[in-house]
């Protein structure tokens, strides 16, 4: 059985304490905000994503996207160890990543004939990370090979719930996802955006919540309406509010069948979309997401 590395992206979540070793690696994206860059992977520090989402509060932010050629340059180095590549891609509902990563795939595999490089869209990205990761991780501790683990993965991840609230619709209309005129009858109506991941990786808003106290206790309850009976754990990652997250985390020990509650920073590439002050939930839930 060939040995193998696993690589994810930097618009996955893995929270520090619950990834150690180097069995999984995050290759860097960037993103840019109050005329500062950031590159988000392995070597971001708490502090780093602190600084972002301060920054982010009064400016847009802009992302750039994982090319072909920076695929090859990561997954090579593997290669040359005599190793194969399994990658981990943020969903590809959402950004081009995928493709991206398929296109230098297709051309490492003709320079290196005897080694296997495979890529999935994990449709999840942020808190959903810690569960796909942690699932890959575990596997291939188990002994699977690289191709029981992609297949494995594959069936795993139709089970992967993943939603978020949005708290400033002002950052939105910076960006030019919403009109001013949404930006300013959603503040005024105290508009929180409820989203989730469907199933084929799109992100879309589920429903419109009234207040941060109803979208908390919507979070709570989504938590709870369909958790995995053998993994009743949850991920929480905030962008910069700490005290909402632990809210939130509160009600869901309280008010759910839910075990343990994870919680961490939202990595500033998905943040850079969702906001300052914005909520990432993931659950394994027993049946698979619609």
């Amino acid at each position: 059985m060939s040995s193998y590395q696993i690589l994810t992206d930097g618009a996955q979540d893995l929270y520090p304490e619950l990834f150690h070793s180097t069995n999984i690696r995050r290759i860097p994206m960037r993103t840019a905000c109050g005329g500062r860059d950031f590159e988000i992977g392995d070597d971001t520090t708490r502090d780093d994503i602190l600084t972002f989402y301060r920054l982010l509060k009064e400016q847009p932010a802009y992302t750039s996207q994982i090319s072909p050629g920076i695929y090859e340059h990561y997954f090579e180095q593997y290669l040359e160890k005599g190793l194969d590549v399994l990658y981990l891609c943020m969903s590809g509902g959402i950004s081009m990543q995928f493709h991206q990563s398929e296109v230098a795939a297709k051309l490492l595999q003709a320079r290196y004939p005897e080694r296997t490089i495979r890529c999935l869209d994990t449709r999840t990205c942020t808190a959903g990370g810690n569960l796909i990761c942690a699932r890959a991780e575990a596997n291939q501790a188990a002994g699977m090979d690289l191709s029981e683990n992609f297949d494995d993965l594959e069936s795993f991840k139709a089970h992967i719930g993943l939603y978020g609230i949005v708290t400033e619709l002002d950052h939105l209309h910076r960006g030019g996802r919403l009109s001013s005129v949404g930006a300013l009858v959603g503040n005024a109506l105290n508009i929180k955006p409820f989203l989730h991941m469907r199933d084929d990786g799109v992100l879309a808003i589920r429903e419109k919540v009234r207040g941060a106290k109803n979208a908390t206790k919507t979070l709570a309850r989504t938590a709870g309406e369909d958790p995995d009976p053998a993994h009743r754990i949850c991920y929480l990652s905030h962008a910069d509010n700490e005290a909402l997250c632990e809210e939130v985390k509160k009600l869901i020990l309280e008010k759910t069948e839910i075990e343990t509650v994870y919680t961490g920073l939202l990595n500033p590439i998905i943040g850079s979309h969702l906001g300052s002050g914005g909520i990432s939930m993931a659950v394994l839930c027993a049946k698979p997401v619609s």
